[in-house]
Parts: structure tokens; sequence; C-alpha cells
């Protein structure tokens, strides 16, 4: 794995997106943190591919819904609409998920403006 150039294992690891029977238990979400935990090299290269961070669910803490936003960056997002509460998890409306991530992009947008200026 030290030999891995980082394009191939950011391929190694979108591909583990596609099986979610690798952790049954865990949801696919889930997955990228699992990754970086491994260690500083996964996780560098975790947090530098937008693609591991798209499956969004309403359930997520609020701070970890922004955390996976940010790490998206432009990528396509999907999101699992959880009704009901599960585990001492509340799910966040519909509204209250866009309106959060609006929040981020219009402060994404300022800040990459204000840098660019």
């Amino acid at each position: 794995m030290q030999r891995l150039p980082d394009d191939v294992l950011r391929e190694v690891f979108e591909a583990g997106l596609a099986m979610p029977y690798i952790f049954p238990c865990l949801p696919a979400s889930g997955y990228p943190i699992r990754l970086t935990h491994v260690c500083r090299r996964f996780r560098l290269v975790a947090f530098s591919t937008p693609r591991l961070w798209t499956k969004l669910e309403n359930d997520f803490p609020p701070d970890q819904l922004h955390a996976y936003i940010r790490r998206s960056r432009a990528a396509d997002l999907t999101l699992s609409l959880q009704f009901g509460v599960s585990a001492g998890r509340t799910p966040c409306s519909v509204a209250e998920f866009w309106k959060s991530r609006l929040h981020i992009a219009i402060v994404g947008v300022a800040s990459n403006a204000s840098a660019q200026g």
C-alpha cells in the first residue's frame, strides 16, 4: 500500500463506496470516517477525495453535516432522509438541511471572493 500512488489509492477508496457489504453494520456515510482512522496517509487522501463525502443523511449532527458538505466540494450530493429517531440522533427537516447547505455555499463563495479580490 505504501508504494501505491495517491491517485490509485483514491480510486480504491472510491471503489469501496460501491461495496457496502465490506462494513454491513456501518452506513455508507460512515465509510470515509473509517478510512481517516487507518493512518495519516489514508486520512490525507480521504480528505482530498470529494466523492467520499457525498452521501449525506439528515440525522447527521450539524457539525458532521457541515464537514461532509465542505469536504465534498463541488461533487454531486446524495441525501438519505431518515424519518423518526434512532439511537439518540434527531433528524433535521429537509428545510433545515438545505438551509445548512446554502449557508455553507454562501460562506464558501464569500471567502473565495475575498481571497481573489
